[in-house]
């Protein structure tokens, strides 16, 4: 799977806590304050990083019998900064693993758009670039019923103000999410959702688990699959499907891997 961006951030860090868990205040006797998993991987991550439990929106999450994973996203004036985000895991009551990728807000745009959606996707030039919108309303729009708000960080603390929204290119079948300045309307970052079908892994000829993983194109025996591992009857799928098989991406930085079936 590959996603190309040409945004700018902070690196994430990940933390692995073993024995005893995380140090400092949240320990296991102040987890029973807190009314389930969700909220306590929140208030995790706010003091970890030292900012406010209102800069911290759940994204998602789930539990096993093993463990408890919960995902984040950093706000900022109530909105989304859509390169910024966080997970945690948890063992029990014991916080056992934690990922960021969380910015500093040093220099924020004005969250007031200066123009609407409409004007400022006309003006980045994005339909001639890649593709028509296809995109129409998400849970955290202001004013525009066709685009997500929210915000872009670099690595300079600066927060750009910005659309998000996804747009197609049936001709060439590419899609890509791109995020528009709402203030400027310039073009400021743009993912490409394009998969390829290579995965790396350990090539099934090598004796050990040891050796070093290689990229392997197109591994399917096109006898036994002549369609690739990604087409079944008429539909395409994006992840590896059957019991031999799970596939790991992350989504936008390198954060901890969490499983997807998302393209």
């Amino acid at each position: 799977m590959k996603r190309s961006t040409s945004t700018i951030h902070r690196g994430p860090s990940a933390q692995t806590l073993a024995g005893s868990g995380l140090a400092g205040d949240l320990t296991l006797v102040e987890r029973s304050s807190f009314d389930n998993i969700e909220e306590y991987h929140r208030a995790t991550v706010a003091h970890e990083l030292g900012i406010q439990v209102d800069d911290v929106r759940h994204v998602s999450g789930y539990s096993s019998d093993v463990a408890n994973y919960t995902y984040f996203q950093q706000l900022y004036d109530d909105l989304p900064i859509f390169n910024a985000v966080a997970n945690v895991a948890s063992f029990g009551d014991m916080i056992t693993s934690l990922g960021t990728a969380f910015v500093s807000k040093d220099k924020p745009a004005s969250s007031t758009p200066t123009l609407d959606f409409a004007d400022a996707f006309s003006q980045s030039g994005a339909e001639q670039r890649f593709g028509r919108r296809v995109a129409n309303g998400h849970a955290n729009v202001r004013e525009n019923s066709s685009a997500t708000l929210g915000y872009i960080a670099r690595r300079d603390g600066t927060l750009f103000l910005v659309y998000g929204t996804d747009v197609s290119n049936e001709s060439e079948r590419t899609m890509h999410r791109v995020f528009i300045d709402a203030h400027t309307g310039t073009l400021i970052s743009a993912i490409n959702y394009a998969a390829d079908a290579s995965y790396k892994a350990i090539p099934a000829i090598q004796l050990s688990p040891d050796s070093d993983f290689q990229v392997i194109v197109n591994p399917q025996d096109s006898a036994a699959s002549p369609n690739g591992w990604h087409q079944f009857t008429h539909n395409k799928f994006t992840d590896s499907r059957g019991n031999n098989g799970v596939v790991y991406i992350s989504y936008l930085t390198p954060v901890l891997a969490q499983e997807t079936s998302s393209p």
